[in-house]
């Protein structure tokens, strides 16, 4: 008799976990097109996003700039890892990057937070900075939950 609740409690518990993950969205292919409206240190380095496949758009802030001996010494090549926090009507969501500055910054982003409608959203991709003021951010995104 032990068994059998211990077999059914097994079976329930699983199910639930199953259940929980069912919500979870495929990842799709995500455009975030920015412009940057403010360059400097954060929180200086600012301006404007949208995304027609997240729907959403809003202001953009970096919050994190950590530059590598080599960007601080050389003023053409190097590597930096920064954080920028986007808002949008459905949230928030905040993108860590890593980037290789040659002419012109591009790297990886990785979705590390979120709140609202992105709370339990996971993403990554590339981006890269195009003159006078473009930033654009190409991957996949889902959500969960």
């Amino acid at each position: 008799m032990r068994a059998s609740l211990f077999i059914v409690a097994v079976v329930v518990a699983a199910s639930t976990a199953l259940a929980s993950t069912a919500n979870a969205t495929a990842p799709a292919s995500v455009t975030i097109a920015g412009t940057v409206t403010q360059f400097g240190p954060p929180p200086d380095f600012r301006g404007t996003w949208s995304s027609g496949e997240l729907g959403d758009a809003g202001p953009f802030v970096e919050t994190e700039l950590h530059l590598t001996g080599a960007l601080a010494n050389s003023p053409v090549v190097g590597v930096f890892q920064a954080v920028i926090v986007f808002t949008g009507s459905q949230g928030t969501f905040t993108v860590a990057q890593e980037a290789q500055f040659t002419s012109f910054p591009k790297g990886t982003w990785q979705v590390i937070s979120g709140t609202d409608a992105y709370a339990r959203a996971s993403g990554h991709g590339t981006f890269a900075f195009s003159p006078p003021d473009s930033l654009t951010f190409t991957g996949v995104i889902s959500k969960s939950g």
